[in-house]
């Protein structure tokens, strides 16, 4: 019976978006985000192809949820300015 999902598989959704967001900032502080590739971003969040696409459909989506992300929440949670973590990792 598939009734609503538990709170167990949403921290792992919520775990595996991170990191999946988490690798590409970093990536996209090394290198021009035109030269990451999806498989770039895989091997640094050590996450698998078909997971990757179970969430997102290109990099693009995923930059696109990272900013969202950040946006609502108003800035980044370490204590920076919120202007400072909204453009941060765009500085490269």
């Amino acid at each position: 019976m598939m009734g609503k999902p538990s709170a167990v598989e949403d921290r792992r959704i919520q775990k595996t978006r991170q990191l999946l967001h988490d690798a590409l900032a970093s990536l996209i502080r090394e290198k021009p985000y035109d030269a990451i590739s999806v498989s770039d971003v895989l091997e640094r969040a050590n996450v698998g192809r078909s997971t990757f696409y179970m969430h997102f459909r290109d990099k693009d989506e995923l930059l696109a949820s990272g900013i969202r992300a950040i946006v609502r929440a108003g800035g980044p949670a370490d204590g920076a300015a919120p202007t400072e973590g909204l453009l941060s990792f765009s500085l490269p």
